[in-house]
């Protein structure tokens, strides 16, 4: 439970922001959209969650600049260019060129990535 403020006049609630301390209005909007996901509103004022918002991409960005993701390669799909070496075959479907990391038996149909998504349904 979120803190709140109440009007002793009225009877009225009013979120308290728990950074700032501050009472705000609730934006409906905000509220129709949380409504049915599980996820609770957010306790902080607007100009609090801006704020935590900006902090936290200036750590994004710092650490994309200079962090260890700037070092990093990106995943390729598929073996290893050093690893091993490919194969050349015919997909048994469609008569397309295909590589292949391991060395094809004759006695067994070799499919392309489509043709085998195919023959599964996918």
């Amino acid at each position: 439970m979120h803190p709140e403020l109440i009007d002793t006049r009225s009877g009225e609630s009013r979120p308290l922001c728990v950074e700032c301390g501050e009472s705000f209005e609730r934006d409906l909007m905000e509220i129709a959209a949380r409504r049915g996901t599980g996820m609770p509103v957010s306790p902080r004022c607007p100009a609090c969650r801006a704020a935590r918002r900006d902090e936290h991409n200036a750590r994004v960005l710092e650490t994309l600049r200079t962090g260890q993701l700037q070092r990093t390669r990106p995943i390729s799909v598929g073996p290893d260019e050093g690893a091993r070496s490919l194969y050349s075959a015919v997909c048994s479907d469609c008569q397309r060129p295909i590589r292949l990391p391991f060395k094809p038996r004759l006695d067994r149909p070799l499919y392309c990535r489509f043709c085998r998504d195919a023959r599964s349904g996918r």
